[in-house]
């Protein structure tokens, strides 16, 4: 069955794309791609390590903590992208501009990250991960039946019993054999009056990547298109016409 892949009101609450690399950047190259980020972002958040260390013999505690990174926030806190030296992941919440628009913004972090390195990155792992929170209106009865909405669904041993709250994690093949998806679908808290609130968060992820930078774009798109499919093979019809 063909389904509509785009929606009036899609049910994304942030999408984020991902590369990790095989080896980090050394300090220099680090240092421009921060520098880079700082000239297209006024506000910048340090990502801290903790690391607590425990001596028995002496009955000693040490704590340490060390910069591995930063968030760069844009100024109405929609978009950011956090680096590290051995990841840059732009993600951008809601409302979704679009596929052309998040894929641009993305590339264009992508390639700052690739013209401040010394050389070309070498990609270990692409992840493209979308959070979906399904807002679902009680219609007068509160005990919503997920089956009806889900293709996913949980069994119970009494099969009238209550389930206040349920959380399912799953990774599973792709239609294209060198992605997987992982899956982390159930509920949570309402978001609105009258409704229960779902989650549906589907991450596409290649690794190893066997591409080289070259690729990505091209990758990318593979990658939506994969994640359209999860998508659509989690929901029910009765789900599709919430977003319409």
């Amino acid at each position: 069955m063909a389904y509509k892949q785009k929606y009036d009101k899609p049910p994304i609450t942030e999408a984020v794309a991902q590369l990790r690399l095989s080896e980090p950047l050394d300090d220099t190259s680090f240092d421009r791609v921060k520098s880079a980020l700082r000239d297209r972002h006024n506000s910048v958040e340090p990502i801290h390590q903790f690391t607590t260390q425990y001596d028995l013999q002496n009955t000693s505690v040490s704590n340490e903590h060390e910069e591995i990174g930063c968030k760069f926030v844009s100024n109405d806190g929609a978009e950011n992208v956090t680096v590290t030296k051995s990841e840059i992941t732009p993600s951008r919440l809601a409302p979704y501009p679009g596929w052309e628009r998040f894929s641009k913004m993305a590339n264009s972090y992508f390639d700052l990250w690739n013209d401040a390195s010394e050389t070309s990155p070498n990609i270990n792992r692409i992840g493209l991960r979308y959070i979906n929170r399904i807002d679902i209106p009680y219609r007068g009865n509160p005990n919503l039946r997920i089956e009806d909405y889900f293709s996913v669904s949980v069994n119970m041993p009494d099969p009238e019993g209550t389930i206040y709250d349920y959380l399912i994690r799953m990774v599973v093949p792709t239609s294209k054999k060198s992605f997987k998806a992982i899956i982390h679908a159930g509920s949570v808290k309402p978001h609105l009056v009258g409704h229960g609130s779902f989650l549906l968060d589907i991450d596409i992820f290649c690794t190893p990547f066997n591409g080289d930078y070259s690729d990505l774009n091209d990758t990318l798109d593979v990658m939506r298109g994969l994640k359209n499919e999860q998508f659509e093979s989690f929901i029910t019809d009765k789900t599709r016409e919430l977003f319409t």
